[in-house]
């Protein structure tokens, strides 16, 4: 897939969404054709899911910058925003939890997208990694390697997993049940925890 025009691609399909905000956004990818053996479906998500955390999350007025690096053995997706309040915890958190209805959220929505993301790119042999600081903004890098190899990419199906999403907000259920549909994960959501536990148990 190229990588380069999968990114463009994201922007066109989300333009409407980044104009519906007063942010500015700045894109600086490169003009040649980047090709790196991944499943264009799921980078896409991963693409989607962070473009459009920062029009969520972002400091109203501000401006946002995506960028696109090829170095020598990787590739690197750079996305960087001012968020519209402090990061009350710490920023690797942010691809390692369900972080939900903290004071940085002004909109609806949940972290898990951002754990389904970061599992992505692992699988792919690559890495998410964040960074902030007060003042300056968050920062999240996305580093691709140029080479994949056959175990990272035959070895795992997503077909073969089964999750169950348990929240008490229907919308977030439906919403996350409905992300993880679209990269090719069934699952299933309750909104009690004692059903969702039976459901685990008679799995």
């Amino acid at each position: 897939v190229d990588i380069v025009s999968l990114l463009r691609q994201v922007k066109l399909e989300l333009q409407d969404k980044i104009d519906a905000t007063d942010l500015i956004f700045r894109w600086q990818l490169p003009e040649e054709k980047i090709i790196l053996p991944l499943d264009s479906q799921r980078t896409y998500r991963v693409f989607e899911n962070l473009i459009v955390n920062i029009t969520k999350y972002a400091m109203p007025h501000s401006r946002a910058y995506i960028t696109m690096e090829n170095t020598e053995n990787h590739v690197k997706i750079i996305m960087k925003n001012i968020s519209a309040t402090e990061l009350n915890f710490n920023p690797s958190e942010i691809t390692e939890r369900f972080v939900r209805g903290d004071a940085s959220r002004n909109t609806e929505g949940s972290g898990l997208g951002m754990a389904i993301s970061k599992k992505i790119v692992d699988l792919m042999g690559g890495t998410i990694e964040v960074s902030s600081e007060v003042g300056t903004g968050t920062e999240f890098t996305i580093s691709l390697p140029l080479q994949i190899s056959e175990l990272e990419l035959g070895n795992f199906k997503f077909s073969d997993l089964k999750i169950i999403v348990v929240d008490d907000d229907v919308i977030v259920c439906e919403h996350t049940t409905e992300l993880l549909r679209q990269i090719g994960i069934r699952s299933d959501w309750e909104t009690d925890g004692q059903r969702a536990v039976q459901k685990v148990l008679a799995a």
